[in-house]
């Protein structure tokens, strides 16, 4: 008899990624939950059992989002957007110039109409190549999930402990693990030596949490009896059964948002699509309007339709791309000296519109460290001495004889 799996969903509802974590698997006894998962505490699972889960939910590993081809997202930083006006254009300035060859007999046509389709081209062809460099230059945001995911990890079947893939891992697996490695998959602590993991990347906690096997918390970040997907451990060993894997890791679940969620068009993408909308209404009204003057009054047919293509291409703002595409890929240059990176040129111009950021803690904008710039004394303002990490101060210090600054240390002092 064959059986088949069905295909794992990959696109899961954003409001049901959005909801709370809802488990019960660290407040239960934990001969429950090794009932519930037909485990054992010193044997695991066997190998039988853990092929046929591994069918049934798929391997450990965080499902990649659908990639773009690099030939589709080329065409369209050529093509897309305003430039799309400009190779209309392009092509109308070629087709005027090859019409008018085609009017002259004898006399030397003007190639102002070649050079511009020319000119219009090469220009849209350059910065579309600029805009799809940075694009790949900035990679994909799901790279620096997989790089979180351990390679192998230690695990007992069969009351043995062996060496395999992280992507083997199956719910019920009793994993084994050290200070230095990552945490194979959400798991249920069962052992603790000192146990402590650097939850950070989930929680934003920069101080290293202790680990055990106490319940604590019905929230499962915050509980102390479960350790979390690709979290480092930092000292001690443990060891713990699998609850979760995959995609169904807390991981798994910021990594399906990161890559699922739209986040819209920017501010100045907005305004370009208006602008185009407007400039095309504004140039074909135009030339559509000189085309039947053109025409009423009595001038060839060709020559109107020279004149129609020859009022809409000087109605494009030609210079709008390459000067727009310029300022903001040297702003993406001088914000990545800073180690920012920018997935998107028009992204650069967004920070610049935002009014209210949402950040986590310490770490994320700041230096984790707190340091005094300025000191209030006798009624004035004076800029403070500052001193590096692990660094000693080196000269004469400049308010060591004032009396009041004596005050304002002492208190200082106190109060820290």
């Amino acid at each position: 008899m064959f059986g088949c799996c069905k295909k794992k969903k990959t696109n899961k509802s954003l409001d049901e990624l959005k909801k709370d974590i809802v488990i019960d698997d660290h407040e239960i006894p934990l001969d429950a939950l090794l009932k519930r998962y037909s485990s054992s505490e010193t044997a695991g699972i066997s190998e039988a059992e853990a092929a046929t889960r591994l069918k049934t939910d798929g391997p450990n590993a965080l499902t990649p989002p659908k990639q773009t081809s690099k030939w589709v997202k080329l065409a369209g930083s050529i093509f897309g957007g305003f430039n799309f006006l400009l190779w209309c254009a392009a092509v109308a300035s070629a087709v005027g110039y090859g019409m008018d060859l085609s009017m002259s007999v004898d006399e030397e046509v003007p190639k102002d109409n070649m050079y511009m389709a020319i000119i219009l081209a090469s220009v849209v062809t350059v910065t579309g190549f600029f805009d799809f460099y940075q694009d790949r230059k900035s990679g994909n945001l799901m790279d620096s999930f997989a790089n979180m995911i351990p390679p192998k990890t230690l695990v007992v079947r069969d009351g043995t402990t062996k060496e395999i893939e992280v992507k083997d891992l199956v719910v019920g697996d009793l994993v084994r693990f050290r200070g230095g490695d990552r945490v194979p998959a959400d798991l249920r602590v069962t052992l603790a030596r000192g146990l402590k993991v650097d939850n950070s990347s989930l929680t934003g906690e920069s101080e290293p949490q202790t680990r055990n096997t106490n319940f604590t918390s019905k929230n499962p970040l915050e509980t102390k009896n479960l350790c979390l997907f690709s979290t480092s451990v930092l000292e001690g060993s443990g060891e713990g059964i699998i609850i979760r894997t995959g995609d169904r890791t807390v991981v798994g679940r910021i990594a399906a948002l990161t890559t699922q969620v739209d986040s819209g068009p920017t501010p100045l993408a907005k305004e370009i699509n208006h602008f185009i909308k407007i400039i095309s209404v504004v140039a074909f009204t135009v030339g559509v309007a000189f085309f039947v003057l053109a025409v009423v009054y009595e001038y060839p047919l060709l020559k109107a339709i020279v004149f129609f293509m020859g009022i809409v291409v000087a109605n494009v703002p030609e210079g709008i791309v390459p000067t727009v595409t310029v300022s903001l890929t040297l702003t993406a240059v001088k914000m990545r000296k800073k180690f920012c990176l920018v997935k998107k040129l028009q992204a650069v111009e967004t920070l610049g519109s935002t009014s209210t950021i949402c950040s986590d803690k310490t770490g994320t904008l700041t230096q984790n460290r707190m340091t005094v710039t300025h000191l209030w004394f006798d009624g004035h303002i004076k800029d403070a001495e500052l001193l590096p990490p692990n660094e000693h101060f080196h000269g004469e210090k400049r308010y060591l004889e004032i009396d009041s600054y004596q005050k304002l240390l002492r208190c200082a002092t106190l109060c820290s």
